[in-house]
């Protein structure tokens, strides 16, 4: 069992009236609601600041700002809304039923580039050893490298993985979709995933 996973959190969107996770956010949400009901996981870190209407706004039909505004009064406007990580805990709690004092939010970090050092304090007040660290598959080669150069030792998890293993017939074809367009910069090879005999996504590149 792992100390902690941290979820590595990222868009949120208005929904219906509500601020809810984005959907590859929702991802990596389901993930460690799956992490912690099978027993994997102690502890759930949720690392995700204030960062509506600094790196995009509540529009889903709108994409992330080219440019991030960090300027004082765009941080100031962000403070109205959830953080990433409160959304996502909130997403946790109602669909897989994890009580709160088993989540942990760090609600400073506004980029992947700031998240491990936000998360160090954290991780070293709390004595956590065996970390993971939660997020997409496309996503997990820079917050990775994040995490070692702050001399953090984490052990990748992807999301789609526990996906796959909660419902393959649902989550396969989602997946499928969601990289059958250029994620993280480059295209993927959609067949290797369009099968059930998924062991690992960890290969699918």
């Amino acid at each position: 069992m792992l100390d902690v996973a941290v979820i590595s959190c990222a868009r949120v969107i208005k929904k219906r009236n509500k601020i809810v996770p984005a959907f590859h956010t929702e991802m990596r949400a389901r993930a460690g609601g799956i992490t912690y009901k099978r027993g994997l996981v102690s502890k759930l870190l949720l690392s995700g600041g204030h960062t509506i209407s600094v790196r995009y706004n509540l529009n889903p039909k709108e994409s992330i700002f080219a440019i991030p505004d960090f300027s004082a009064e765009a941080i100031k406007r962000a403070h109205k809304y959830p953080s990433e990580a409160r959304v996502v805990r909130d997403f946790i709690e109602r669909n897989y039923d994890v009580p709160a004092k088993a989540m942990i939010l760090q609600e400073i970090s506004l980029a992947t580039s700031g998240e491990a050092a936000a998360c160090k304090p954290i991780i070293d007040k709390f004595g956590f050893k065996n970390i993971g660290i939660i997020t997409n598959l496309y996503h997990m080669e820079k917050v990775f490298g994040v995490y070692q150069e702050a001399g953090i030792k984490v052990e990748p998890l992807f999301a789609e993985d526990f996906l796959v293993l909660e419902n393959p017939t649902y989550w396969i074809p989602k997946i499928v979709k969601y990289y059958s367009t250029r994620r993280g910069g480059k295209d993927w090879d959609i067949e290797k995933l369009n099968t059930t005999d998924v062991p690992a996504l960890a290969s699918f590149k």
